[in-house]
């Protein structure tokens, strides 16, 4: 098994210079037969420049966080990952007219019927 992050290199820089976090190493990936075993691979979900505003609920937060879900989610319907586990969403930042779920595991359920979807 393979660790993947979907995100941007650019969203996890930002967080290991705000924790200080130097020796967090990762490889960023645009296909995943680039995948190593002996590293943590950053799959990047968008290239633009996104201010971060951690603790903070807004639209930006919302549609990436969504656009990282979707992008995961995609991965795993067409076979290219094997498994997906979520970090939390906050429920009312995410919703938008792209994205109407109650949350992670609905959308996963609705957008990858041919897998199954548990939450515990």
């Amino acid at each position: 098994m393979h660790p993947v992050v979907f995100a941007s290199n650019k969203a996890i820089n930002f967080y290991r210079k705000l924790l200080n976090e130097n020796n967090f190493n990762y490889q960023s990936i645009k296909d995943f037969s680039k995948l190593n075993p002996k590293q943590v691979s950053v799959f990047n979900c968008w290239e633009e420049e996104v201010q971060i505003t951690p603790g903070v609920l807004n639209e930006t937060g919302g549609k990436y966080a969504a656009r990282s879900l979707a992008v995961a989610v995609e991965s795993l319907k067409s076979r290219q990952i094997e498994g997906l586990v979520t970090a939390p969403i906050h429920k009312k930042n995410i919703q938008s007219k792209d994205f109407d779920f109650t949350g992670h595991t609905p959308t996963s359920a609705t957008l990858s019927p041919a897998r199954t979807c548990s939450c515990s």
